[in-house]
């Protein structure tokens, strides 16, 4: 569900077991299209699908993959069960997102300078801990595993090129000194440490009936 351009089967197809078959879904069709210009792969077959309204019988499929995808459902508790309705008895959903504290400080810094940045993210609504109250409604046995890391950007531009994608789109009225301000904090520490922190954590959750 949510297959995006379909890079994550580029490098894990040939992991499978030579029968499998894959269905790969996504809401935008623009993304089907450019997934099946990158894989050309006999058993793989794609279709636009919407994950709240999921167009497949009850118990369809060995394992259901909705990775980074269910914060952009319209209804997430429809989503997750409907991901639930359509795996095996003995199959399982395969599940991530990312933590509320996932690259916080990047907003939070924005946030301090100008209390009009709003912080709303794309994750916001399925969370990891959001996931941890709804899925218990559906799954009776729930595995999480957490990926932690740090990532370490030392490109000044970069980023305020970055939190401008974050602004421009959603015309935050903003002072105007605000981007000055966000580049003096980043290279401060960029100056005084090398590099500038932005934590990255995000679960895996595997959801069986």
């Amino acid at each position: 569900m949510g297959c995006g351009t379909g890079e994550f089967w580029l490098e894990n197809f040939s992991k499978l077991p030579t029968d499998s078959e894959i269905l790969m879904t996504d809401f935008s069709e623009g993304m089907i299209e450019k997934a099946k210009s990158k894989i050309d792969f006999d058993h793989i077959k794609f279709e636009v699908a919407d994950i709240d309204n999921l167009p497949y019988p009850d118990d369809s499929f060995d394992i259901v993959m909705a990775h980074h995808v269910i914060y952009h459902a319209s209804d997430k508790d429809k989503a997750i069960s409907e991901l639930k309705r359509v795996v095996k008895p003995d199959g399982f959903v395969s599940i991530t997102t990312n933590s509320e504290k996932h690259m916080l400080n990047v907003y939070t810094i924005a946030h301090s300078i100008d209390k009009n940045f709003s912080m709303v993210r794309n994750i916001d609504g399925f969370t990891e801990e959001d996931a941890d109250v709804l899925l218990k409604k559906h799954f009776l046995n729930i595995t999480k595993t957490i990926y932690e890391d740090m990532l370490e950007v030392d490109d000044l531009e970069f980023m305020v090129d970055y939190i401008k994608s974050t602004t421009e789109p959603r015309k935050m009225n903003l002072r105007n000194d605000f981007y000055e301000k966000y580049s003096e904090i980043v290279k401060h520490d960029i100056e005084e440490k090398g590099h500038f922190d932005i934590l990255k954590i995000s679960p895996l959750l595997i959801c069986k009936k």
